[in-house]
């Protein structure tokens, strides 16, 4: 184990759990890392040796230096995303002990209580007391994409000449020449014959009574007025000798 960092205990604040500093806790803390996590998170956290007033934080990595590159806390939230599976599960257990693991974990990993350091590969982190470091954040960075190498500037090659052959004329087919055509036969249309109207005839209506006696007035009305008059005269005579 190479120290790689020092800090005094006037400068922050221990964090207690259950009465009990969490410095002190770094064996039960650390071995159950070791048999939970995969290989790359056994070493992840930093031994702490309290000596008077100074801690000093052992790891078995070298070259660590703090750090917040991106990287680095790409690394730190995915352990504290799998740490979280494991705190869900003990914290919803029946089992005292297990909900007493479950906030021991909360408090060890903390993200404003602790503080990341790296060497380019391998992340370490140091905790047990009250950072309040707000510089570590879940990065939401697009991955860079991947530098295209710039492809060798084709030269546009000179186009082989292609022979020509000379092009000989073609005759050209003499045209037979036209015939005339034959003279169309004139046609001559025979004139209509006049077609001759037939006469029409009108049937003469026949003559009611009623028109007869209109006829015969109207010939012989003044012999009727006559008449009439010849009447009227004889008796107008007879009134007088009786």
């Amino acid at each position: 184990m190479k120290k790689f960092y020092s800090l005094s205990t006037d400068s922050f604040i221990p964090i207690s759990h259950d009465n009990k500093h969490l410095f002190n806790t770094y064996e039960l803390v650390n071995n159950f890392v070791r048999t939970r996590f995969s290989g790359a998170y056994k070493n992840i956290l930093a031994k702490p040796i309290l000596q008077n007033y100074t801690v000093d934080w052992y790891s078995p990595y070298n070259n660590l230096q703090e750090t917040i590159d991106v990287q680095t806390q790409r690394k730190y939230f995915a352990f504290k995303d799998e740490l979280q599976n494991h705190i869900n599960s003990l914290s919803q257990s029946a089992d005292p002990n297990d909900r007493n693991w479950a906030g021991l974990l909360a408090k060890v990993f903390h993200q404003q209580d602790n503080k990341l350091f790296s060497n380019g590969n391998d992340l370490c982190i140091v905790w047990g007391w009250a950072f309040k470091n707000d510089q570590i954040k879940r990065p939401n960075i697009i991955e860079e994409e991947a530098e295209i190498t710039p492809t060798a500037e084709i030269l546009p090659t000179d186009p082989t000449p292609i022979p020509q052959e000379p092009i000989t004329p073609i005759a050209e087919e003499p045209t037979p020449m036209d015939e005339p055509l034959p003279e169309e036969e004139e046609i001559i249309e025979e004139e209509p014959l006049p077609i001759e109207p037939e006469p029409i005839t009108i049937p003469t209506p026949k003559k009611s009574f009623l028109g007869f006696l209109k006829e015969f007035a109207a010939i012989y009305g003044w012999l009727l007025v006559l008449l009439l008059v010849l009447i009227c005269l004889t008796f107008f005579y007879k009134s007088l000798i009786y």
